[in-house]
């Protein structure tokens, strides 16, 4: 009699193979009257079951899909295992892979709900410990769970059906579909009665050309299906199915995602939002939302809320702090996702003309919601340009605007920033509180911080304080102002274009000063070779700007200093 153990090994060696226990009676050999029946012998041999051959995998298809071929065949034992690529759809099919994100399409068997329910829950571990990737699967419903308790469970955490209550799910775990989120991979794995009734396969290949996939019909009922095609006498399932997509889930919230994205925003309508608004929220209650769509819904509605002021900043924060409410998703979220959140929203509240203490108030009450009873802290360090912008209304100019300016060539120098309003109960608040988490925690302000507060008063056109900044927190608190920190001031100028705090330079800090810095021509002639190109580039830019400038009337200056280059 063969043990555990060496079964497995049999299998380790012919992994292609199964082996499986059949009992011969032995009376059926050698049977006597003279033997009682409860005294024959029996002896167990071993039947050999040949796996089904997995499907032709295009030449070049990712090492992926055959592993999960193979995968699915030999480790779960599913059958009638099939290959779709969409790229080789026709161009105009709706499901040719320019319509939509996934190319591979795996449909495969199970031999039952439980065997479904198995394969399922071992496949998204494998994609987990393999690809290191959180895959979705569709249709999984833990046998652990009753009916009734998951039922109740849904009320009171106040949600709507999920996808496996819904009419392609009349079964638990007779239909599952798994988004990879590995190289472009869906996986459908269905009970036999199920893929008959379903018939997917029919939705990935060219129009009725192949017949592998389409059942005969009696001439008796040819008449009545030409007209269910042509969208008569339809029957339940088949208007259902209709307007089923593969990758429905996804593809809906985010198509209409991109349908606002698309819009432009002076035209827009508001019962246009609201129509929008209506169609992601019904497509949103068809799927058991993961972390990404939760992400989706919030931009969606940040998106809402700067086109139509009607879908208010509480609208926006209850959004985000849904998927806190969702256990499911939320034991899947890391450490950085609640200060993800937060500076989503702080984003979202910049980019709004909402007043600057309403702001903070919802910022306040929004981190309370978010962070209590989570043991977590808050990471100021990467909300503090954050926390200055919300001070303000409008776009505002800032440090990485510089950055992107001279290091990576983007042209800020024909952008348009209005003067932005400034609170100044704001702005003392956060500086405040940045003061007293500096002090707790043995640092001080940083130049990008500094930056941020005088950019933040020049956007707001307060130049008295922009260039008080300048002589104190840049100059006077630093042994010495390097050069590329002229040529960040001089790029900030020629972006802002405001002839006011230009002619300031001109006036007190170009070749002579009152502050205790070097003025700016005497800092170049020291310190010139300490410049990059790109930063001696966008200096002699910048200056150019200037002389195009309405009311400049410092062009000798610049033209002096261009021709002792």
């Amino acid at each position: 009699m063969l043990s555990r153990v060496g079964l497995r090994g049999v299998n380790r060696l012919i992994p292609r193979v199964v082996y499986t226990l059949r009992t011969i009676n032995s009376s059926a050999i050698r049977r006597t009257e003279d033997v009682p029946w409860y005294l024959r012998e029996s002896e167990k041999v071993l039947e050999k079951v040949e796996r089904p051959p997995i499907p032709e995998i295009p030449n070049n298809a990712p090492p992926s899909v055959e592993k999960f071929l193979l995968l699915l065949s030999e480790e779960y034992g599913l059958e009638d295992i099939k290959l779709f690529d969409l790229a080789e759809l026709d161009d105009d099919h709706p499901n040719h892979i320019s319509n939509q994100p996934i190319r591979y399409m795996i449909v495969s068997t199970g031999k039952s709900d439980k065997h479904v329910f198995k394969a399922g829950n071992e496949l998204k571990h494998y994609i987990k410990h393999e690809f290191k990737k959180h895959s979705n699967i569709e249709g999984l419903v833990s046998s652990t769970i009753k009916p009734v308790i998951r039922r109740r469970m849904l009320r009171r955490a106040n949600k709507g059906p999920s996808a496996t209550d819904n009419i392609y799910g009349r079964a638990a775990n007779s239909w599952i579909m798994c988004r990879t989120d590995v190289d472009d991979i869906n996986i459908h794995i269905l009970t036999k009665e199920r893929r008959e009734e379903l018939d997917l396969e029919s939705l990935w290949i060219n129009e009725r050309k192949d017949d592998l996939y389409t059942k005969e019909l009696d001439s008796t009922d040819t008449d009545y299906m030409n007209e269910v095609y042509a969208g008569k006498n339809m029957p339940d399932f088949f208007l259902q199915r209709r307007g089923f997509h593969t990758t429905a889930r996804e593809f809906n919230i985010t198509n209409t995602y991109q349908k606002l994205m698309d819009s432009e925003i002076g035209s827009i309508e508001e019962s246009e939002t609201t129509k929008l608004m209506e169609e992601f929220e019904t497509a949103f209650k068809t799927i058991e939302p993961t972390l990404n769509d939760y992400n989706l819904k919030t931009q969606f509605y940040g998106a809402l809320h700067l086109i139509n002021p009607k879908i208010t900043l509480d609208q926006v924060s209850s959004v985000i702090k849904e998927k806190y409410n969702d256990l499911s998703v939320a034991i899947e979220m890391n450490e950085n996702e609640r200060t993800s959140d937060m500076m989503t929203f702080m984003k979202i509240l910049s980019d709004s003309d909402t007043e600057p203490s309403i702001k903070y108030d919802l910022l306040s009450s929004f981190a309370q919601d978010i962070y209590r009873f989570s043991g977590e802290s808050i990471d100021i360090p990467q909300l503090i340009p954050l926390l200055f912008s919300l001070s303000s209304t409008g776009t505002n100019i800032s440090p990485s605007i510089i950055d992107a300016t001279i290091y990576n060539d983007f042209d800020y120098y024909n952008e348009t920033f209005p003067q932005t309003e400034l609170s100044g109960t704001g702005m003392r608040n956060t500086t405040s509180f940045l003061q007293n988490y500096l002090q707790l925690h043995n640092s001080m302000f940083t130049r990008p911080m500094k930056e941020t507060i005088m950019f933040n008063y020049g956007n707001a056109g307060q130049w008295d304080r922009f260039w008080n900044e300048w002589d104190v927190s840049l100059s006077l608190l630093e042994n010495e102002v390097q050069l590329k920190h002229w040529v960040r001031l001089l790029v900030y100028l020629a972006i802002r274009k405001d002839i006011e705090g230009i002619n300031r330079l001109f006036n007190n800090y170009w070749d002579t000063t009152t502050s205790v810095s070097l003025p700016f021509i005497q800092s170049f002639n020291i310190h010139s070779q300490q410049l990059t190109p790109e930063e001696f580039s966008h200096l002699k830019l910048s200056l150019a700007k200037f002389v195009d400038i309405p009311g400049f009337s410092h062009t000798d200056k610049i033209s002096q200093f261009v021709n002792s280059l």
